[in-house]
């Protein structure tokens, strides 16, 4: 598996059992020399990334996608400059299997928002958004993956990173590449149990060599893309006679890039919800639309 040096790329194993030290197991890419890494997993209890690293001993869940760090060093501290990427190599039992993962939690939220899964394509073959999609009756149907080297630019500033989604056209997810997906939202303020159980199959999976209809979700909505830095972000209004003007389950909630302070990500405000995809019954209709930003920027807003 490849991951780009000095920034966050979102992992996973595709072996039945495993720990992190596999990460140890790793070749830059000029140089053939082994990074240190660092990682970290997702807390289900807090709904965000964990503030700790894991240890090299801890089990790595075939079916978690979690952040992987290659620093630009050996594990002695010795740097290494020349290497882009490092590759990360898995040897053991191959994950070939049906499988369920339950997400069982208790969150405590302030407001309309998501909880959040990250997962991972435990197989080594490409696992179809689309039937992923059905197969778990994902109603707001937005699968989100991590870019790690798309670039924002800022007077001479360059930083990595962005989130994007299904609705940017991609259709697939890679072995051993990890994704978000929402599995539920509270609707207020308060507490909300979350139980949901997430289907892997077998008959998700794309052969390499079968070029996928062109399936742009998107294509038939209605977009408000925030430029700046060199970069952009849209989000997206659909027309669906099934859905509400408020919030419902159809809308998808936004997943910031919160890694990268110069890009300007919009959303609209429905019902304290900030949502990304705002599926709406008919027009006209009126919505605030806001931006998610790190820093301050200049942006054209089309």
């Amino acid at each position: 598996t490849k991951l780009f040096v000095n920034n966050w790329n979102l992992y996973g194993s595709i072996l039945t059992t495993n720990i992190f030290g596999v990460l140890n197991n790793n070749y830059g890419d000029t140089t053939s020399l082994s990074h240190d890494m660092v990682a970290v997993t997702f807390d289900y209890t807090t709904n965000q990334w964990n503030s700790t690293y894991a240890y090299a001993a801890d089990s790595l869940d075939v079916m978690n996608g979690i952040f992987v760090f290659p620093l630009s060093t050996d594990i002695a501290g010795n740097e290494i400059r020349t290497d882009r990427y490092v590759y990360v190599e898995q040897n053991g039992t191959l994950f070939d299997k049906d499988t369920i993962k339950d997400i069982e939690n208790t969150f405590t939220t302030v407001g309309n928002v998501s909880k959040w899964a990250s997962l991972n394509n435990p197989y080594t073959a490409n696992l179809s958004i689309t039937q992923f999609v059905n197969d778990n009756n994902l109603t707001e149907g937005t699968v989100f993956v991590y870019n790690p080297e798309y670039m924002t630019i800022k007077d001479n500033d360059t930083i990595y990173g962005k989130w994007e989604s299904n609705l940017t056209g991609i259709t697939k997810i890679d072995p051993a590449r990890g994704f978000i997906i929402s599995v539920g939202s509270t609707a207020q303020t308060g507490t909300k149990a979350i139980n949901k159980k997430i289907k892997f199959k077998k008959d998700q999976l794309v052969p390499a060599n079968k070029k996928e209809a062109n399936n742009d979700i998107a294509s038939s909505m209605i977009r408000f893309t925030a430029k700046a830095n060199r970069a952009e972000n849209t989000a997206y209004v659909n027309i669906n006679k099934e859905a509400s003007n408020g919030y419902d389950s159809r809308d998808a909630f936004a997943f910031f890039s919160t890694n990268n302070k110069y890009l300007v990500e919009p959303y609209f405000v429905v019902d304290d919800a900030k949502i990304l995809k705002n599926e709406i019954q008919a027009i006209p209709y009126q919505v605030p639309i806001n931006f998610h930003s790190g820093s301050q920027s200049d942006v054209d807003f089309v």
